[in-house]
């Protein structure tokens, strides 16, 4: 290499040299103060949902049976799931035993479920068998007015059955 192109070597390299040390003098220079607020992965107390009464209340009345209990609620509706894990060498349950667990689902609630969750146009609730595979479901629609009444004696077993909605489904994702 001659002497000539060991000098322009040279000076591109410093060029280089002055060109980066530039940019990250500006940028060192322009983030200073800047810095974005570290976010925090964990909610802040006040900001944690807090279940209703109605939830609590069907969480709590629900929890002998040992399911797993979500709720939902929406002005017009009222959406109970409880996901029960059967035991593998258990065969999935047949309807007429899905039927029996919505039944003691129901007569654990007490005559409050009035008072506290109010009367939802529709009350579904579901009882779902997580083990068993595909996983069956099993609910029973029912009017939140006539749910109220039975719970509180006005409205007889057969005039609820006879009201009632059923719909059995198998869940193919786990």
């Amino acid at each position: 290499m001659s002497g000539r192109q060991k000098l322009i070597l040279a000076a591109l390299a410093l060029a280089n040299v002055v060109l980066i040390g530039g940019m990250a003098a500006y940028v060192v220079s322009h983030s200073r103060g800047t810095e974005a607020p570290v976010q925090s992965a964990f909610l802040d107390v006040d900001e944690v949902p807090t279940p209703s009464p109605c939830a609590d209340y069907l969480i709590e009345h629900l929890r002998w049976l040992g399911g797993t209990t979500r709720v939902s609620g929406f002005p017009e509706a009222l959406l109970v799931d409880v996901a029960f894990e059967t035991p593998p060498q258990m065969a999935a349950p047949e309807p007429e035993a899905l039927s029996q667990v919505l039944w003691t689902m129901l007569d654990s609630l007490s005559p409050a479920f009035g008072e506290i969750c109010g009367a939802p146009e529709r009350v579904d609730l579901s009882a779902r068998f997580t083990s068993s595979s595909p996983a069956r479901v099993f609910t029973v629609q029912l009017g939140g007015p006539q749910l109220v009444g039975w719970l509180q004696g006005s409205l007889t077993d057969e005039a609820l059955v006879s009201m009632a909605r059923y719909r059995g489904s198998v869940d193919a994702a786990p």
